[in-house]
């Protein structure tokens, strides 16, 4: 998985980095950019959201990632549930809209930030994602914001003590994208993040959307039969 180095390249060379942090780059857009404003929205909508307890402890999350005023009650119902959690990781995997990438992408940077403060990329992870056939290269992440705009929830529910693992994901088999989620997994919860569909009417997406969760649900319930118990939140 990964773009395939040159010969005797080493795959941990950080590639676009030209500082440590990474601005945000979403902020004022897809969120509200002054601090207070965000926070309380997002405490808003994680208070107003009603998700359901019946599953366990999940995992994995499935989030969407447009902007607050589309997305955001959804994405507050999923994240609701991590509250009261002792979670340290959790690791994002998301796409990548703007710049072309083959494989997946971890970040070189150790800090991102958002208008709430700095989040901490974890360095075990990422050398877990490199060992897994990741590329560590900043570029994909500098304009994306499918990975950004899911840090503030984090951030209100966790606390600046959240280490994360940001993932961009290019053209890459279902496979490879499956072996470094399972590669990840035990050392930390995922969210991936999605908007499933667009431009489609109400009936013909939900049906589509369907279909997906209950193949996330499917290939969740083979991975219990190998003795990993995953519960799948949307």
């Amino acid at each position: 998985m990964g773009i395939a180095p040159a010969p005797g390249a080493d795959r941990r060379r950080v590639m676009g980095r030209s500082t440590n942090e990474r601005a945000a780059a979403a902020a004022g857009t897809f969120y509200p950019s002054d601090p207070d404003e965000l926070a309380a929205q997002v405490d808003a909508l994680l208070e107003g959201a009603h998700p359901h307890r019946d599953a366990g402890e999940p995992l994995a999350l499935i989030v969407p990632h447009a902007g607050y005023v589309f997305s955001g009650p959804v994405a507050g119902t999923a994240y609701a549930l991590l509250r009261g959690r002792e979670i340290e990781k959790i690791t994002l995997l998301g796409p990548a809209h703007f710049v072309p990438l083959h494989g997946a992408a971890v970040p070189g940077t150790d800090v991102w930030r958002t208008p709430l403060g700095p989040v901490r990329i974890d360095p075990d992870l990422r050398e877990i994602a490199v060992e897994a056939g990741a590329i560590a290269d900043d570029r994909p992440h500098e304009p994306e914001h499918s990975l950004e705009v899911q840090l503030p929830f984090l951030q209100r529910i966790f606390g600046s003590g959240l280490r994360v693992l940001p993932v961009a994901v290019g053209v890459a088999g279902a496979v490879d994208v499956a072996d470094l989620i399972d590669a990840l997994l035990p050392h930390a919860l995922a969210v991936v993040s999605t908007d499933l569909s667009h431009y489609h009417d109400r009936t013909t997406a939900e049906r589509l959307d369907r279909r997906t969760a209950e193949a996330a649900l499917h290939a969740l319930d083979l991975a219990d039969g190998h003795g990993m118990q995953r519960d799948l939140k949307t």
